[in-house]
């Protein structure tokens, strides 16, 4: 019996190194590298942003992404830096100017357990809200930090900003 329990416990042992061995480096692995953000080629209809129709081209090609494992109380951040380039156009008057925006920036996204999530930008960023978000209908160019929480629907459900902010709607008013 003595030399069957011996067995037994060189085996378990064994397997929990084993299974150590795998485990430590999947639970230590770091965050998955890419690259390319968020491109757009984009028309929205007057009123959904603006009270003109909106086309909206995003370049974040050149962006970093960052993947990170999902915790323990089931949050995942994705991570994105680097360049961004937006091109806004007036759609309901040909004879404004395009706006071209850009500028470099920080963008965490934490989806949490729950279904809701936390935007939080450093940088310049453009934000388009729509009529079931917090701050209602508009589209921004915002530099310095923002903090958007969004409900399980992905509206935004409350916005923090300190930094410089320009209307976007109101420069492309014709």
């Amino acid at each position: 019996m003595r030399r069957v329990m011996r067995g037994f416990v060189a085996v378990g042992a064994g397997t929990l190194l084993l299974l150590a061995t795998i485990a430590a480096p999947a639970a230590a692995a770091g965050p998955e590298h890419g690259t390319g953000g968020f491109s757009y080629d984009l028309e929205l209809p007057a009123g959904s942003v603006c009270p003109f129709a909106l086309h909206w081209v995003e370049d974040g090609s050149r962006m970093q992404a960052l993947t990170f494992p999902v915790q323990a109380n089931g949050d995942q951040l994705f991570r994105y830096s680097g360049p961004q380039w937006s091109t806004f156009t007036n759609l309901d008057s040909p004879g404004v100017p395009p706006l071209v925006v850009g500028g470099g920036l920080r963008l965490d996204l934490i989806f949490h357990a729950n279904g809701t999530a936390d935007v939080r930008v450093d940088g310049t960023v453009v934000v388009l809200y729509f009529e079931t978000d917090a701050p209602g209908p508009s589209a921004w160019l915002l530099h310095g930090r923002t903090h958007d929480t969004l409900d399980a629907g992905f509206n935004t459900i409350s916005h923090a900003f300190n930094g410089k902010a320009v209307d976007l709607c109101a420069a492309l008013a014709g």
